[in-house]
């Protein structure tokens, strides 16, 4: 069983953060979920901004309140820690801080959406339990039972967000040792799931289940194999075009910490070009891709749009956006463009590509034979 130390957590001051039309904080409730609290009205520009799908920024007098609130919540709080008694203290209150200090300390939004969601589904089951209960089989028959993550890739973030939550608590003093630190927890292989290869027929089938917006995106993620979050962060002043070649200059994506690089999309075939244009005409300011109500289309849509079809039997369950990157890779490899390129085009490394992308060596060897043959006559 963990033991927990004495070392007071103190409670984080909670971000500032724009909704629709004004300015909010948001404040753990204690159950691994957040309560919205009204701050400072926002004005016309900010308004337009965030439907634009950009991130308005606060004036003077809105950073005032706000300065207001932050010191009314330090006198309300001070000295206030999370309770710490012996391993009595619940998993859902190690959550609230948890996501309450990735919040105060600005961790990307997206980042910090998709830990909430799997850290809010575990507290779903164990809120209630005590740390001191918590131990790895539990972590791992959690993820076992949850049948609609069909991809390794999920069940492989849950399971990395609940060991950085338990890691978290671990440099905090709250537990000398994490429950699930050196267990051998079933992180799947990613290599395993990239079996499924988009179709003529699942592109006809999706173009006609789904709406114009959702399939121009789809269309677009297929056609340059770009990542499904790059293509829904594209804005018009992204697009660059020289001597007729288009690309997209990303600044933030997936990889730019790693690399210190700028994300170049090279867009070259005409029905992707033609969608990007269309796309940027139609917005020219903030995100280019919108769903049919005009908002910038984001994960949990897509997610729930291949949920939604692969509920009804219209494709497969292994199907997701993701597909369509490992699609074209796949199809520009067994074409015969060399790996350095196709690596260039999606933004990886050549031996990123080898390692998830080996076996089809053999296919490559054998289409080449049999073409050797055909053109012997």
């Amino acid at each position: 069983m963990p033991s927990f130390s004495q070392s007071p957590v103190s409670v984080s001051i909670p971000k500032l953060s724009f909704f629709q039309s004004a300015f909010y904080v948001y404040i753990p409730t204690g159950n691994g979920k957040y309560q919205r609290q009204y701050i400072a009205a926002g004005n016309s520009e900010q308004r337009a901004a965030y439907k634009a799908g950009s991130k308005p920024e606060p004036n003077a007098t809105q950073i005032k309140e706000y300065a207001a609130f932050c010191e009314a919540w330090e006198a309300k709080h001070a000295g206030e820690t999370m309770e710490q008694d012996g391993g009595k203290t619940l998993v859902k209150t190690l959550v609230s801080a948890y996501l309450s200090d990735r919040n105060a300390k600005s961790f990307s939004e997206s980042w910090l959406s998709g830990v909430a969601y799997h850290l809010n589904l575990f507290c779903e089951t164990f809120g209630e339990k005590p740390l001191a209960e918590i131990k790895a089989k539990h972590v791992a028959t959690w993820v076992a039972d949850q049948k609609s993550w069909v991809e390794a890739n999920t069940k492989n973030s849950a399971i990395k967000a609940i060991k950085a939550l338990f890691s978290w608590a671990e440099t905090q003093e709250i537990l000398i040792r994490s429950p699930v630190k050196g267990k051998a927890l079933p992180l799947e292989s990613a290599i395993a799931k990239r079996d499924y290869l988009v179709s003529a027929a699942d592109e006809e089938t999706i173009s006609r289940n789904t709406n114009s917006a959702f399939n121009q995106f789809f269309r677009f993620c297929l056609l340059t194999g770009c990542r499904p979050s790059e293509a829904a962060s594209i804005e018009a002043a992204d697009i660059q075009e020289h001597d007729g070649v288009m690309s997209v200059r990303l600044l933030e994506h997936k990889t730019a910490r790693k690399t210190g690089k700028a994300r170049i999309i090279p867009v070259m075939f005409p029905e992707a070009i033609l969608i990007l244009r269309n796309a940027a005409a139609r917005n020219p300011s903030g995100k280019v891709f919108r769903n049919k109500w005009g908002k910038p289309i984001q994960r949990n849509a897509w997610v729930a749009t291949f949920c939604r079809l692969a509920g009804k039997g219209i494709v497969s369950q292994r199907f997701t956006l993701y597909t369509t990157r490992h699609t074209f890779i796949t199809r520009a490899l067994l074409a015969g463009i060399p790996i350095a390129h196709v690596a260039t085009f999606v933004g990886n490394t050549v031996a990123v590509l080898e390692r998830h992308y080996g076996h089809l060596s053999g296919e490559l060897k054998s289409l080449a034979t049999n073409f050797k043959r055909l053109m012997a006559g």
